[in-house]
């Protein structure tokens, strides 16, 4: 089975800091092979916006929900 989600985005912001906001954005996330039982992959991409700063993220692993256990196996910050 697989689950994706393609083009989130997300506001992030702090009301004790004023104009302090994070926009998450082009959120693309696959989980394959999903099971409660045996590990699956997970592929996640997204950028970060801080002010006129973005950051683009991505990340690759493994999710085993029965071990309760996350393998990463790449970050990427660019």
């Amino acid at each position: 089975s697989k689950f994706a989600i393609t083009g989130g985005s997300i506001v992030l912001k702090d009301k004790k800091q004023q104009d302090l906001s994070v926009t998450v954005k082009d959120i693309n996330m696959v989980l394959k092979g999903v099971s409660l039982i045996s590990p699956f992959s997970l592929s996640l991409s997204m950028n970060a916006v801080y002010q006129k700063m973005t950051a683009r993220i991505s990340v690759k692993g493994s999710v085993d929900v029965k071990e309760e256990k996350t393998d990463i196996k790449e970050i990427k910050v660019v």
